[in-house]
């Protein structure tokens, strides 16, 4: 297998509902053939806030932040999502810095690789409108649900989380949180009520954690019924 090969690959960290995912094979290797591929440390910056140059990454490998104002959490996106792409499309300032939560392997992508992409594959356009609108339904749905207490956020955020992610062969689904303070941010919550909250369902036998960042989700069917 070629090295575009593997890299055109789906994997099982590729989040499901993912950019990535939802390409073809056909368009996945056209990108792997032609991007630049790079490897991020911990911490370190794939997208600075105030970089004026016209690019996005996928995500390959590993987890990342959307960090805004005040350095706080936005967002966070997984293996298969795109990062990035708005300030392409538009030409306007970006929202924020992407920051390697873990090592991460991306694939960037200039403005000139996805008009190239566009023309030749339509359907490259429309994975991506998806994308977006999803993601402004996500935008919308936080703003919803912050007149919810604490308890309820937690458990819808982990009930949609947990509907993008594969389960092992016991039926569990492992979700990266990355840390309960970066849940809580992404939220608007404190800390405490994020603990409090994975305490509860931890004791119901609903979920379970470990320090690497993971929540377990033991039953979708029964938290989604919390």
């Amino acid at each position: 297998m070629t090295n575009t090969q593997v890299v055109a690959s789906v994997t099982q960290e590729h989040r499901r509902g993912s950019f990535w995912r939802r390409l073809t094979e056909i368009e996945r290797t056209a990108i792997a053939a032609n991007a630049q591929i790079r490897c991020f440390a911990k911490g370190s910056e794939l997208i600075s806030a105030d970089d004026r140059n016209r690019w996005a990454a996928i995500v390959y490998s590993g987890r990342v932040r959307i960090i805004g104002e005040g350095r706080k959490v936005v967002a966070t996106r997984w293996a298969g999502d795109i990062v990035g792409e708005q300030a392409v499309i538009d030409a306007g300032a970006r929202p924020g810095a992407v920051v390697a939560d873990t090592k991460v392997k991306a694939i960037l992508l200039s403005k000139q690789d996805l008009d190239g992409l566009f023309a030749k594959f339509p359907h490259v356009v429309l994975t991506l409108c998806a994308v977006v609108s999803e993601r402004l339904r996500e935008a919308d749905h936080l703003l919803d649900s912050q007149a919810n207490d604490a308890f309820t956020r937690v458990v819808d955020s982990l009930v949609r989380l947990a509907e993008e992610f594969r389960g092992d062969e016991h039926g569990r689904l492992r979700i990266p949180i990355g840390s309960q303070s970066a849940l809580a941010e992404q939220l608007r919550l404190s800390r405490e009520s994020v603990v409090r909250a994975l305490r509860t369902l931890r004791a119901q036998r609903l979920i379970s954690t470990d320090r690497r960042g993971v929540v377990v989700v033991h039953d979708l069917a029964a938290l989604r019924a919390t």
